[in-house]
């Protein structure tokens, strides 16, 4: 007797929960649809916006020739100028090793630099891809400005972290 009054509860809880769990998935699928239709929109806006032009930087990357050229690259790109893709490898080849070689001390560490090899890993890509034309081109454009972007946000963090770093003023009161 004790068994079929506790079998109905557990029954009648278990329908009780479903019913009125019922609802909120619904509702959360909603909210999670029109979070992934922002996400969209951002990304559109991201790969629509050609202004690569970043002037919260250190002034000492002004003087970094490399990563201007490698911006005025990226900004023809973005803007549909691909005459840019027909150069030859070598002047690829000769902008990345320009950008790796004379990368200023305050930004020289491993994260930027293997950021830096996926944006020319990218920019050949691109090349072989308007060459070919390939059909993954749009794809390999928008990956290749996503990792310039990539490229902008550590040397922004990597310099809020340097400019974070407390130098002890007095070192012989430890």
């Amino acid at each position: 007797m004790n068994y079929k009054n506790l079998i109905q509860s557990l029954t009648c809880c278990l329908l009780f929960t479903i019913f009125t769990n019922c609802k909120n998935p619904s509702n959360k699928s909603k909210s999670e649809s029109s979070k992934i239709v922002s996400t969209k929109d951002i990304f559109k806006s991201f790969t629509s916006d050609t202004n690569f032009i970043v002037e919260d930087l250190d002034e000492s990357l002004s003087n970094w020739n490399g990563f201007n050229e490698l911006k005025e690259f990226i900004v023809s790109i973005s803007k549909g100028n691909y005459l840019t893709l027909d150069e030859s490898e070598e002047t690829t080849k000769d902008l990345f090793s320009l950008l790796v070689t004379k990368i200023p001390s305050t930004i020289d560490n491993p994260s930027i630099v293997a950021r830096i090899k996926v944006t020319e890993t990218l920019a050949y890509k691109l090349k072989s891809n308007f060459k070919n034309k390939s059909t993954e081109f749009e794809k390999t454009k928008n990956n290749l400005l996503n990792s310039y972007s990539n490229v902008l946000f550590q040397i922004k963090k990597t310099l809020e972290k340097e400019s974070q770093k407390i130098i002890n003023p007095n070192p012989n009161n430890l």
